[in-house]
Formats: C-alpha cells, sequence, structure tokens
C-alpha cells in the first residue's frame, strides 16, 4: 500500500509583485474574495518552503505577511483591516517594513479580474503539488505493471486506485467553482458550509446589496429597498404610470444611494434602463419632468433651447453629483428576448466610461415592461400565461445569476379596468383598494415567479383635488406581517414627493381618513354610503381627472 508523503514542501518561484497583489487581496472589499479564496491561499502558503525564500528579505516578509494575516482572518475570525494589521505590525520585529506593506494596501484597490487570475494561479498549483506528491507512487506502480514485477496482482490494482481516488479527491477540494456551484453546500462539509454562512449573511444584511427607493413607506413595503437577487414588478392598468414608476425609481437609485459599491471596486456602479416602450427621446423629456417638479404639467422640449436644456441636464446634482451612473437603452416592442437582456448588461459592464477610463458594474436592471420581452425558451404553445411565466422564470434567473435587483412591470386585466370605472362613478375614492390578485389573471404565473409584486394607480385626492398614487403589495416573498397600503402625492405627471431622507413620512394610508374633518373646513357636501365610508358629490372620474398625466404614461 502506498504512503502519502507527509509535510512535502515546495519552492515556487513568485515575484514581488505577485506577493504584493495576493496582500491587496486578501483584504480588500471584492466580493469574490470570500473564505473559500482565503482558505486557498492558507493552503497554497502551508506548502511553501520558506527556508528557501530566507536569502531574499523582500519576498520572505510578505509571505510571512500573508501568513499572519490568514491565521488572523481564518483561524482567529478577526475582520476590522485596523485591528489585523495593528496585530500584524506588533507581531514582528520588522515594524517598520510591516508599516510601509500597510500603507501600500490601503493605496490600492483589486478588480474581480485579478482576484480571478489569482485563484486560478492558485488552484492549479495545488492541483500540480497534488500530482507531485502521488509521482513516485504512480510511477512506482506504473512499472510494475510494465515489467509484471509485482508479488500479487490485487494489490497493485488497488494501489494504483487509492493513488487515482486520493487525487480525485483532492483536485474536487480545490476545483474552480462556477456562478452557479459557488452556492453549492453541505452541512459535514463544514468549512464549506461556514463559507456559505459568512457569505449569504453578509449578502442578506450588506447595505451595498439594497438600493433604496425616495419613499419611506415603499422602502417599508420593500423591506429596506430592491435587494439583489430578487425580481419586483408593478401592476397598473394601461396608461397609469408604468413607465412613470420605473423612471422614478431609476431617479431614486441614483440620489438615495451613494452607499452602494460595486462587487469590482474598480468599476463604476451603474443602473441599466432598458425601454421597450419609450424612445430616447420621449425618455430624455421625462427625465426633465422629474428633474424639474416645479414645473407641474411637466417639460416640453419645443419651449426650451438646447443651451436651457444643457443646463437643466448638466447642472442637476441629482444626476452629476452620483456616484452611481445611468445607461438607457431602447429597443423596440418584442423585438428582443430576455437573452438579449443579458446581452445588453454584458455590453454595458464592457465598455469604458469615458472620463474616469474604469468599467461598469450593473448594481440595478429596471425593464420597461415584462409583457413587451420575449421569452428564451419557445415552449409555450402561444399561451398568453405561459409567455408571461417564461419572461418572468428568465428574469428571476437573471437576478440571481448577477446578484442584482431587477424591477419590471405589467398589465393588469381588463376586469381591473371595469373595477375602476364602476367605483369612479359611484364617486368613491380608495380606489386602489378595491384591486387584487383577481386583476392579474392573465398574469398568474407571473405572480408565482415574482419577489415581490404592487399594484400602482393614480387618484384624484376628493378634497383637495390633487392627484396621488396608489400602492399596495401583492405579493412579498418570506414577509410574514402583512403590508400596509398607501398613497403619495404628485408633485408633477413625471414626480412623486419624496421622503426618504425626510424625518417625516408623507405618505398616508388612504384618501379618506378624516374626511368628516377635512370637511368642516371646506364647507362642502359629502354623503355616506351603507359602508359608512364619506364620499364626495358629483366628482369627476379619477381617470378623467389623470387624462394629463395619460399622456406621460
Amino acid at each position: 500500500m502506498f504512503k502519502k508523503k507527509k509535510d512535502l514542501k515546495f519552492s515556487i518561484d513568485l515575484s514581488s509583485r505577485f506577493l504584493d497583489k495576493l496582500i491587496f487581496a486578501i483584504f480588500s472589499e471584492n466580493s469574490l474574495v470570500n473564505r473559500k479564496f482565503l482558505s486557498k491561499v492558507k493552503q497554497f502558503i502551508e506548502i511553501l518552503d520558506m527556508e528557501a525564500y530566507a536569502r531574499n528579505k523582500e519576498k520572505f516578509l510578505r509571505l510571512e505577511f500573508i501568513a499572519k494575516s490568514i491565521e488572523l482572518i481564518l483561524d482567529r475570525g478577526l475582520r476590522d483591516f485596523y485591528i489585523i494589521t495593528e496585530e500584524l505590525a506588533n507581531r514582528t520585529e520588522f515594524h517598520e517594513e510591516y508599516n510601509l506593506i500597510i500603507d501600500e494596501i490601503c493605496n490600492n484597490v483589486v478588480s474581480n479580474e485579478d482576484v480571478l487570475f489569482l485563484d486560478e494561479f492558485l488552484t492549479y498549483r495545488l492541483k500540480w503539488l497534488f500530482i507531485y506528491e502521488h509521482y513516485p507512487d504512480l510511477k512506482d506502480i506504473l512499472y510494475q505493471f510494465e515489467t509484471n514485477e509485482f508479488s500479487n496482482f490485487e494489490d497493485v490494482i488497488e494501489d494504483f486506485f487509492d493513488v487515482i481516488e486520493d487525487l480525485y479527491y483532492k483536485k474536487r477540494q480545490v476545483e474552480i467553482k462556477n456562478k452557479d456551484e459557488r452556492f453549492d453546500f453541505n452541512i459535514k462539509d463544514q468549512e464549506t458550509f461556514r463559507s456559505n454562512i459568512e457569505d449569504g449573511h453578509r449578502n442578506i444584511t450588506s447595505e451595498r446589496n439594497t438600493i433604496r427607493t425616495g419613499l419611506k413607506s415603499l422602502n417599508k413595503m420593500l423591506n429596506g429597498g430592491f435587494r439583489a437577487g430578487k425580481l419586483y414588478c408593478f401592476f397598473a392598468v394601461p396608461g397609469m404610470w408604468k413607465s412613470g414608476m420605473l423612471l422614478n425609481i431609476c431617479m431614486w437609485a441614483l440620489k438615495y444611494n451613494h452607499h452602494i459599491k460595486p462587487d469590482d471596486p474598480t468599476r463604476i456602479p451603474t443602473v441599466v434602463y432598458i425601454s421597450l416602450e419609450n424612445s430616447r427621446d420621449e425618455t430624455l423629456e421625462r427625465i426633465a419632468s422629474h428633474i424639474s417638479p416645479e414645473v407641474v404639467d411637466g417639460v416640453d422640449f419645443k419651449e426650451y433651447s438646447t443651451p436651457q436644456l444643457l443646463n437643466l441636464f448638466m447642472n442637476n446634482p441629482e444626476l452629476v453629483s452620483s456616484n452611481l451612473d445611468f445607461a438607457f437603452r431602447y429597443r423596440r416592442s418584442n423585438s428582443i428576448s430576455t437573452a438579449d437582456i443579458e446581452n445588453i448588461v454584458n455590453e454595458v459592464e464592457n465598455e469604458v466610461e469615458p472620463s474616469s477610463k474604469k468599467m461598469r458594474e450593473v448594481v440595478l436592471l429596471v425593464v420597461d415592461y415584462l409583457g413587451r420581452l420575449q421569452p428564451n425558451s419557445k415552449v409555450h404553445n402561444g399561451e398568453t400565461y405561459l409567455v408571461y411565466g417564461n419572461v418572468s422564470d428568465d428574469l428571476s434567473s437573471f437576478a440571481k445569476f448577477k446578484n442584482i435587483p431587477v424591477v419590471t412591470a405589467h398589465q393588469l386585466n381588463r376586469q381591473a379596468d371595469d373595477t375602476i370605472h364602476k367605483i369612479s362613478q359611484n364617486n368613491k375614492a380608495d380606489i386602489g383598494k378595491h384591486l387584487g390578485r383577481a386583476n392579474i389573471s392573465d398574469s398568474r404565473r407571473i405572480l408565482e415567479v415574482i419577489d415581490d409584486g404592487m399594484i400602482i394607480l393614480p387618484e384624484e385626492h376628493p378634497v383637495e383635488k390633487n392627484t396621488w398614487l396608489y400602492i399596495g403589495g401583492l405579493k412579498h416573498r418570506g414577509r410574514k406581517k402583512k403590508v400596509q397600503p398607501f398613497y403619495q402625492k404628485f408633485l408633477n405627471g413625471m414626480r412623486l414627493e419624496e421622503d426618504a431622507d425626510y424625518p417625516e413620512n408623507k405618505s398616508v394610508p388612504s384618501l379618506i381618513d378624516n374626511l368628516i374633518e377635512k370637511d368642516i373646513s371646506h364647507n362642502m357636501k359629502y354623503e355616506v354610503t351603507s359602508d359608512e365610508v364619506p364620499q364626495v358629490r358629483k366628482r369627476r372620474s379619477p381617470l378623467d381627472e389623470f387624462k394629463e398625466l395619460d399622456d406621460y404614461c
């Protein structure tokens, strides 16, 4: 039976530049630097013959620095950079040299490409070690086969398979995992299980994985905001602010998410807005209206000169002061599939931003809207609900694959139109609260797939005569507590009143709460229905009142 060589050490020619890059990676905020990567570094350092580097002080110090850093991070569980580096500096006689290395760490960032290169380098060196470690045994066994010089044939076969099985097991231990496999774990495999727990907790609790909106109540409904790896869908009747909602989400992402950092710190975090409905010119007018809330009827480009528009866009802090970039792409309705969505995102990430010379990393994808996309799979027999279901499946998978939130919208059915019209004719308010799952029958498969679904509907306030947006929850995966619907006021046809950074919540739970008290101050006449809900007499339909806004949507 073959015997394993214990404490086998190797001398590998490593440059100081490579070792520096490895040190920078260990302390990097790059999300690819997880416990698996650090464990691989530890394995690699343990097989090196440190005496072989004793004559090269520069390399020896770096290898020692790496070994001690990995010990503090993996074995002692330290996470804070300053605590680790302080401990390192106090555990060596080379204080000055260590402090120089620490200063270099602070001045460097590591890209995804750097981490992947280091990971591949370590992986293949470890694989080579396993082959080299068993080379004498394999050579001896193969020699016995070739010369027939063995006392027992069965023993030789067993020895051979022992070597092969050991090689295969170790190969699997250090094998480069693909994007899906990195989430695999077994409870008995404690190293992998621990790594997944740490990565999962960091992913769920990290602020940089949550895109906040501009509305307090919507952030509460979304459990903090749009979370990475999830698919969100807003449902509305045709022409009732689906596109407006999605564009507001993009603008909010730029304004309220300065905390967002890309997984690759060398890239620019970017919001991608793919429109299958509104062209570039229409979208620019909508953005102009959003950033000009005082313009009640919205911005009409025909009323502005080119210098005026350039000044409006280029000097707006919501756009130019954000650390996030915004990428708009227009494609004709039903001209692309969800596979093309992935290609568009890849193209955005491979472009170089001219001023900074950096590439981008997509942190939020907004698609306007789901019903205008083709699915990857053609197996749907023309059934509408299957088409919508396949598109939803594709978008949900893409959200998980990229670990970003994906937000889209879809239409409610004709029954929703009938419900709205009927309630409007009866002069009732809070119409949105009468809409629910029954109004998405053709889109039922979407509701099964998405993580969060909301209904939106613009309504006129029965007293103030201004327009508010109803937002009500349909589905919130994993949330046991019921999420309350709310109304948010419009500032103009393309902007809601924001309150995310205000101490006061500006949303209201109902347009008819305290209506009787308001009646006294306005000296208006109301009637009360049998269900004791105050109603306004002879007011126009909310759909009629929203006619002007409809042009934007």
